[in-house]
């Protein structure tokens, strides 16, 4: 078809970078220059949701972390004390010993509140090299609370520590913090509860997928899943922004978004991301 429907096609696809070709002054050009405008809404409309619905998720994560923090910051006043006792005794080495500790407790907290801050700026639409091992464990770590408190297991598959992919670093971790977080509320209580994290590389491409043994999707559901507002949690518990927007920061990624049911139970989310690292 003529240029100007296959930009509709291309923008209706979810594809907002797509260049629109403006030509002449009849009526197709200024089909053109609308069509523009309107995909320059929708993107500022889509990046500001995206702020609003991580914000939302922001709240839950910090939480979490400042409950996590608690128990450092006693290990660390702890240490402190016996730092004292020590000097009075001069025992110099277990000071130094203690003082370490102190060092490396602080830092462990300094990382997790790096990484909220991260994740609250607001992101780079360009697209780089983004480290996959990085941002994942990134994730984790801000969501370990969570894991823990739900007693559920996290296991990671050998995701290569050099695997790099084309997306935006905070916003792939939004992905990552969506996605897994949902994998949580799913299994919600259930026993020996498991999240399983794996990335293979296919064709140019970074395939990560990561499965839960909660209830899985009914379905009805499975294929509205990525639709805005759509949600099977009660009212107060989620706007159902959170996969819709995942859905969309992948494909602005140029990478792809899916879901199944598992063989066995639970649901299992494929994330397919342009490999990354070519000069």
């Amino acid at each position: 078809g003529p240029p100007q429907s296959r930009n509709m096609e291309t923008i209706a696809d979810g594809n907002l970078e797509a260049k629109i070709l403006i030509s002449g002054g009849d009526e197709i050009s200024d089909m053109a220059k609308t069509l523009k405008q309107f995909r320059d809404k929708i993107y500022n409309t889509q990046r500001e949701l995206v702020q609003a619905a991580k914000l939302a998720a922001l709240g839950q994560l910090a939480a979490g972390v400042a409950h996590e923090l608690n128990q450092p910051l006693a290990a660390i006043q702890f240490q402190a004390y016996n730092v004292e006792k020590l000097l009075q005794q001069s025992k110099q080495n277990d000071v130094s010993e203690n003082l370490e500790n102190i060092k490396k407790i602080s830092n462990n907290m300094s990382q997790k509140i790096k990484h909220l801050k991260d994740l609250a700026r607001k992101p780079n639409i360009d697209l780089m090299d983004v480290n996959l091992h990085e941002v994942i464990s990134a994730s984790i770590e801000l969501l370990s609370w969570q894991l823990n408190s739900n007693e559920i297991d996290f296991d990671i598959d050998d995701v290569p520590t050099d695997a790099v992919v084309i997306a935006g670093k905070n916003r792939l971790e939004q992905v990552f913090l969506n996605i897994i977080g949902n994998a949580i509320d799913a299994i919600d209580n259930a026993d020996n509860g498991r999240i399983t994290l794996t990335a293979s590389l296919v064709d140019a491409n970074w395939l990560i997928r990561i499965e839960d043994t909660g209830a899985g999707i009914e379905e009805i559901h499975i294929d509205n899943i990525f639709d805005p507002f759509f949600t099977t949690k009660t009212v107060g518990e989620g706007l159902g922004l959170g996969l819709s927007i995942s859905y969309n920061i992948v494909k602005d990624f140029g990478g792809n978004l899916s879901v199944t049911n598992g063989k066995e139970m639970g649901a299992v989310f494929m994330i397919s991301l342009k490999q990354g690292g070519e000069k």
